[in-house]
């Protein structure tokens, strides 16, 4: 007896039900991922620049007008701890901005900007909150 390679007695491709269960798995399965795709790319939003939304944190402008370029700028902010870290929205037109060389505060962050007359924009950071075991 010769083995025939093609021959197969259970063809799902032939059944009517299995193509129909296939067509349901990928229409459940591009669903799934259009979901995670609206989660990660279109549902986590900043807020609009004055209200926050979903991340927690508070926007805040800064001006660099008088101010001796590399030394420290308080930065006031109202996130209630320790912020760690923050996120340059909208840039200066000219140089940089980087973390101060002192120690930030639950009520102030301080950062440095390498050109003076300057103004930028950023999302200062709160971390989230825990809640303690009982």
């Amino acid at each position: 007896m010769r083995f025939n390679a093609q021959w197969n007695p259970f063809r799902p491709e032939k059944s009517e039900a299995w193509q129909q269960w296939a067509a349901r798995l990928a229409t459940d399965i591009g669903r799934l991922l259009d979901s995670f795709s609206q989660l990660l790319n279109g549902q986590i939003t900043f807020g609009d620049g004055s209200d926050i939304d979903n991340i927690k944190g508070e926007w805040t402008t800064v001006t660099t007008v008088g101010i001796t370029p590399g030394t420290n700028i308080a930065v006031p902010h109202k996130v209630g701890v320790v912020p760690p870290g923050f996120i340059l929205m909208v840039p200066p037109v000219g140089g940089y901005v980087s973390r101060g060389n002192v120690a930030w505060t639950t009520t102030h962050l301080y950062l440095q900007c390498s050109v003076s007359n300057q103004w930028f924009t950023i999302f200062v950071l709160a971390p989230p909150v825990t809640e303690s075991p009982n």
